[in-house]
């Protein structure tokens, strides 16, 4: 076998070793991993979070209208 047929049988088997790759079946694992937040952010985040839920709670009666 000549140099030539040799490395071309070689580029060969690695084409073909690329085509027969084994996908598993949930892609998704890379994706799903979220980038880094700095503790700057989350404490923004916790804050924008906690003023939100402030808004949406009810308000509660005051003393006045309870001891009438």
């Amino acid at each position: 076998m000549n140099r030539r047929q040799k490395s071309t049988k070689l580029v060969a088997k690695r084409a073909k070793a690329k085509l027969n790759k084994v996908k598993s079946g949930n892609t998704t694992v890379h994706h799903s991993k979220s980038k880094y937040i700095s503790k700057a952010d989350r404490a923004k985040l916790e804050a924008e979070m906690a003023a939100t839920e402030a808004q949406n709670e009810p308000t509660a009666p005051s003393e006045e209208s309870a001891a009438e």
